[in-house]
C-alpha cells in the first residue's frame, strides 16, 4: 500500500453526499470509489478491497450496519477500517456502530476539514499497520534462516 494510493469507498445513497465528501477528498492522496447502496458497495468490494470506507448508516436496501456484519465477519475483508457516516446523533446507535468494528463517525452536516482530518488519520494509520506487517514479517524471515 505504501507505493500506490490508498483506495477510500464512499457508500451514501444521498447522490450530494456523495459529491460532497468525494470533493473534501481531492485534497487528500487517494483514490475515491463510490457506491449508491450497500449491495452496490458489497459488489465493489468482492472485486477491489478498499483501505477505508465511509459507510452510511441508513439505506433502503441495506444498512450501513449490515454492510459492516458483512463485512467484519469476512476473514478477506474483516480489516478494512470503517467511519460510519449519520445525521443521528444516538449513544447507542453509536455504540451499535463501533461494536460491529467501525473506528468512527462522522456527522451530517459534514464539516469538511474533520472528514479531510479523520480521513488523513485512518488513512495514516493503515499505512502504518501495513509497515509494520512488512517489517514483522522480514523479521519472521530472518528468525527463520537464523534457526535453520
Amino acid at each position: 500500500m505504501s507505493e500506490e494510493k490508498a483506495l477510500v469507498l464512499i457508500v451514501d445513497d444521498n447522490h450530494d453526499n456523495i459529491r460532497v465528501l468525494g470533493t473534501a477528498l481531492k485534497s487528500i492522496d487517494c483514490k475515491v470509489s463510490v457506491a449508491f447502496n450497500g449491495q452496490s458497495a458489497l459488489n465493489i468490494i468482492e472485486n477491489e478491497v478498499p483501505n477505508l470506507i465511509l459507510l452510511d448508516v441508513m439505506m433502503p436496501d441495506i444498512s450501513g450496519f449490515q454492510v459492516c456484519e458483512k463485512l467484519k465477519s469476512n476473514p478477506k475483508t474483516k480489516d478494512i477500517e470503517i467511519i460510519f457516516i449519520t445525521a443521528a446523533i444516538n449513544v447507542q446507535e453509536e455504540l451499535r456502530g463501533l461494536e460491529l468494528g467501525a473506528m468512527d463517525y462522522i456527522h451530517k452536516p459534514f464539516s469538511i476539514p474533520i472528514v479531510q482530518a479523520k480521513v488523513e488519520l485512518y488513512l495514516e494509520r493503515i499505512r502504518s499497520k501495513h509497515e509494520l506487517h512488512l517489517k514483522n514479517e522480514a523479521l519472521a524471515e530472518v528468525y527463520r534462516l537464523r534457526n535453520d
